[in-house]
C-alpha cells in the first residue's frame, strides 16, 4: 500500500517553475557595476536626469525581482551597484596629481608616444621627476620656436624644462577624455622647443617599445606611407598617424572597427595559432595562445578592447580544455569584471563600451536574425550579415554620438571587406615577425600594400554614396530603452510571445516618445558657447535668426569634428578666425556660407578686402575690426544686442599682455565678452577664458572649461557644460 502511494505521488507531474530572464549572477551583476561607475558623476552632482534614471532602475529591479523570487540575484545587483559609485570616486581621486601653482622644473623621458604636427609636437613623458620629485606622465605639447629651427626629439630620450605644469581634466563637454586616463597622465603641460634641453641622462626603451618602433620603420621600407599607418593601427590600435582623410573613408564606409585592434584582430589572430598549433598537446597550445595573448595586450598598451576579446578567448580555451560548457554572456562579464575592477574609470571609456556592447548585442540577436536571413538567402551569408547587423545596433548609440551618419550599406561594406581582411591580417602579422627576424624578408610586405590598396579603393567607393543616414546624439533614456529592446527581443526574457509583444510595444512607444522629446537641437537661438575642447578654444555662436558662428583662433579640423558630434552641430553659417584657414572640403561639409579672416572675408568665392577699422555685416551678424598700434587687436562681433570681443593673435602672447590691458581700458564700455584663449592677464593666474563687463569682472571657467549662455530677454544664463 505504500508503495501504491509512492507510485501515485511519483506519477504527479512537477509543479513548473515560472523563469522569465536566465538567471546569470555575473552578468547581471556585471552590469549593475557597470551602471554604477557610469551614472556616478550625473548622480552625485545632483543631476536630476541621472537621479530619477537611478530610482526608476532601482524600483523596477526590486518589483521584477521580488515578483519573480529571485531576491539573491536582487541583493547582488544593488550591492555591486553601489560597489560601482565607491569605485568610481576611488578611482577618480586616485588619478588626480598635486596641484603645482608656480613653474616647476621638469625631467621625463620620450616614450614612443610621440607625433610630430605642423606646429611642433605631441609626447607623452614617463619617469617624469618634477622640482625633483619622481611623479607620473605629463601629456606634453611642444611648440617649434621661431628661432629653433633644427630641434629634434625622439622616443626614449630624457627632456629637461621650466614651464606651468597643469592638471588633467578627465571630463570635457560631458566627454570622458580617455587619452589622459589609458597613459595615466594626469598632468599637461605646453612649453617652446627652445626651452627644452637634453640633460646628460642615458635614455633607453623598453621591449614593446622597441618591437613597436621597429615595426612601424619595417611598414614604412616596405608599403606607402599611408598603407603603412594604417597597417600598424590595425596591428597596434594606433591610429595617432593614420591620415585624417583615410579615417573619414573608413568611418563613412563603416569599417571603422577595422582600425581599432578589437576581437575582430584576436579572432583572427588566435584562428591562425590554433591553425598553427593544432597537432600539439591542448595543455602546450593554451599555454603557448596565453603567452601569445598576454604579449600581444603588452603591445597594444592593455587597450580594453583588446584585453576583453583576450580574456573571452582564454575563457573558451579553458572551456575546451575542460571540457566544460562555454557560456558567452557569462564569458564577457567575467573580462568585464577583471578589466573594470583593475582600473574602474574603464567603463567610461567609450572603446571598452563600444567593445562590450557590440558583443552583448551579437549574443543576445545574432542567432534570431540568423534565422530570420536564413529563409531567403544561403546559410553563411545569412549569418555574416547577422553578426554584422547585431554589432552594428550595438554600437548604435556611441554611433550617433561619435559619427555623423550611418552608411545603409556599411553592412555590404563589411560583407566584402571583411573576408579580404581575414586573410591580409593573418599574413600582415606573420609577415611583420619574420621582417623584425629576418630584414630582406620585408620586400613580401609589398602584397600587404597592394592588398590594402584594393581595401582602400572599396572602402572609397562606399564611403562617396549617398545612402546614409544622418545621426545625432541620442538621449540617456532612448540609449537605455534600446539595449532594454535588444534584451526584451532576446531568446533570454522567456515569456509568452504575446506577452513579450506587449512589453516590446510598450518599450517601441517610450523610445518613440522620448527621441520626439529630446530630438531638439543642441544648440538653441540666442545662446553663445564656450569650450577649449582639445585645448583649442573656440565660441559656437546662434543668433535669435537661427543662424550659427563658429569663432575660433587655431583651427584643427579633427578635434572640431569631435566637437560637432558632441554638440550635434551639422552646419555652420559664419565663421570668424584671426588666425586659421579653412580648406574647400571643410566648407563644403558644413555648408559654410563665409569665413571671415583677418584682413579679408570670403564671400561667394570671392574675397573682400579688410583695410583699418570697418564694419562687415554678414546675416545677422556684424564684424567690428579693431586696431590697436597700428595691429589688429581684434574683432568685436554682434550677438543680438550683445557685443562680444574676439582678440587677434597679434595681442594674446605673454609678451603683450599690458598692451592688452591698455587697450581693453580704451574701449571701457565696448565689450560683454573677451576670448583670450590662454591669455595671461596677471602674473600668477591663467585660466582658459574670462568674461568681462564694463569693470573687468572675470567670470572663470575653472573646473570645467566650457560654459553656455543664454542671451533671450536681454537676461544673463550662464550654464556649465561639463
Amino acid at each position: 500500500m505504500n508503495e501504491q502511494k509512492r507510485t501515485a505521488t511519483d506519477d504527479k507531474p512537477a509543479k513548473k517553475k515560472f523563469t522569465i530572464i536566465h538567471k546569470r549572477y555575473l552578468f547581471f551583476g556585471f552590469l549593475a557595476l557597470l551602471f554604477g561607475i557610469t551614472l556616478s558623476r550625473g548622480l552625485y552632482s545632483g543631476k536630476g536626469l541621472y537621479i530619477a534614471i537611478t530610482v526608476v532602475a532601482i524600483v523596477a529591479l526590486i518589483l521584477a525581482l521580488c515578483l519573480t523570487k529571485k531576491f539573491k540575484l536582487l541583493i547582488v545587483m544593488l550591492v555591486l551597484f553601489f560597489a560601482g559609485n565607491g569605485l568610481y570616486f576611488a578611482d577618480f581621486a586616485m588619478f588626480k596629481g598635486n596641484t603645482y601653482s608656480e613653474a616647476c622644473a621638469v625631467v621625463g623621458r620620450v616614450s614612443d608616444d610621440l607625433q610630430k604636427t605642423t606646429s611642433g609636437w605631441e609626447c607623452t613623458l614617463d619617469h617624469v621627476y618634477i622640482n625633483g620629485q619622481q611623479e607620473r606622465n605629463i601629456s606634453l605639447l611642444i611648440s617649434k620656436s621661431y628661432d629653433e629651427q633644427n630641434f629634434s626629439l625622439k622616443a626614449g630620450e630624457f627632456i629637461a624644462f621650466e614651464g606651468e605644469i597643469y592638471n588633467a581634466k578627465l571630463f570635457n563637454l560631458g566627454t570622458f577624455q580617455l587619452k589622459y586616463h589609458r597613459k595615466n597622465t594626469p598632468y599637461v603641460s605646453n612649453i617652446f622647443a627652445d626651452k627644452i634641453t637634453k640633460p646628460d641622462i642615458e635614455g633607453y626603451l623598453s621591449y614593446d617599445e622597441v618591437i613597436r618602433l621597429k615595426t612601424r620603420l619595417a611598414l614604412y621600407e616596405n608599403m606607402s606611407e599611408d598603407n603603412a599607418e594604417i597597417c600598424f593601427a590595425v596591428l597596434f590600435g594606433d591610429k595617432s598617424g593614420v591620415d585624417y582623410n583615410f579615417k573619414n573613408i573608413y568611418n563613412e564606409a563603416g569599417i571603422y572597427h577595422i582600425l581599432s585592434v578589437s576581437g575582430l584582430h584576436v579572432g583572427f589572430l588566435v584562428a591562425l595559432l590554433y591553425f598553427y598549433l593544432k597537432k600539439c598537446n591542448r595543455f602546450v597550445r593554451f599555454g603557448v595562445l596565453f603567452a601569445v595573448l598576454l604579449l600581444y595586450n603588452i603591445l597594444c598598451g592593455f587597450a580594453p578592447s583588446v584585453m576583453r576579446a583576450s580574456i573571452m578567448a582564454i575563457v573558451l580555451l579553458l572551456a575546451k580544455l575542460s571540457g566544460r560548457e562555454y557560456d558567452p554572456l557569462s564569458s564577457l562579464a567575467l573580462a568585464g569584471f577583471i578589466i573594470v575592477l583593475f582600473s574602474p574609470l574603464t567603463a567610461l571609456d567609450n572603446g571598452f563600451l563600444m567593445s562590450f556592447f557590440s558583443v552583448a548585442s551579437i549574443i543576445l540577436l545574432a542567432k534570431l536574425l540568423e534565422i530570420l536571413f536564413k529563409k531567403f538567402m544561403p546559410v553563411k551569408m545569412a549569418k555574416y550579415i547577422a553578426l554584422s547587423i547585431s554589432a552594428q545596433i550595438g554600437i548604435l548609440p556611441f554611433a550617433a554620438t561619435f559619427f555623423s551618419n550611418l552608411n545603409i550599406l556599411s553592412v555590404f561594406a563589411n560583407l566584402i571587406i571583411v573576408p579580404m581582411f581575414a586573410v591580409i591580417f593573418p599574413i600582415l602579422f606573420v609577415l611583420v615577425i619574420l621582417t623584425l627576424i629576418a630584414p630582406f624578408m620585408g620586400v613580401l610586405l609589398h602584397a600587404v600594400d597592394w592588398g590594402m590598396f584594393l581595401v582602400n579603393m572599396i572602402a572609397t567607393f562606399f564611403a562617396n554614396t549617398r545612402l546614409k543616414i544622418d545621426l545625432k546624439e541620442f538621449s540617456v533614456v532612448f540609449n537605455i530603452l534600446i539595449y532594454l529592446t535588444i534584451f526584451v527581443i532576446s531568446y533570454f526574457f522567456m515569456v509568452p510571445k504575446v506577452v513579450k509583444g506587449l512589453v516590446l510595444s510598450i518599450i517601441i512607444l517610450a523610445s518613440c516618445v522620448t527621441f520626439v522629446v529630446t530630438d531638439a537641437g543642441k544648440f538653441r537661438k540666442n545662446t553663445i558657447s564656450y569650450t577649449d575642447y582639445g585645448g583649442k578654444g573656440l565660441i559656437y555662436a546662434v543668433n535669435d535668426l537661427g543662424e550659427s558662428l563658429l569663432v575660433c583662433n587655431e583651427f584643427f579640423e579633427e578635434d572640431f569634428e569631435i566637437y560637432a558630434h558632441i554638440r550635434g552641430i551639422k552646419s555652420i553659417d559664419y565663421v570668424l578666425t584671426t588666425n586659421g584657414n579653412f580648406d574647400s572640403d571643410f566648407i563644403t561639409k558644413y555648408d559654410i556660407k563665409s569665413v571671415a579672416y583677418p584682413n579679408r572675408i570670403a564671400v561667394n568665392n570671392g574675397y573682400y578686402e579688410i583695410s583699418g577699422e570697418q564694419v562687415v555685416a554678414l546675416g545677422g551678424y556684424k564684424f567690428n575690426y579693431l586696431y590697436f598700434d597700428g595691429n589688429l587687436a581684434g574683432v568685436q562681433f554682434c550677438v543680438n544686442i550683445y557685443q562680444n570681443f574676439f582678440a587677434s593673435e597679434s595681442v594674446l602672447s605673454y609678451n603683450n599682455r599690458e598692451r592688452l590691458k591698455a587697450f581693453l581700458k580704451m574701449k571701457n564700455n565696448a565689450f560683454n565678452f573677451m576670448n583670450t584663449q590662454s591669455i595671461r592677464l596677471d602674473d600668477c593666474d591663467s585660466v582658459n577664458f574670462y568674461t568681462y563687463r564694463k569693470t573687468y569682472s572675470r567670470y572663470s571657467l575653472g573646473e570645467s572649461g566650457n560654459m553656455q549662455i543664454n542671451l533671450n530677454k536681454q537676461k544673463w544664463s550662464l550654464r556649465c557644460i561639463d
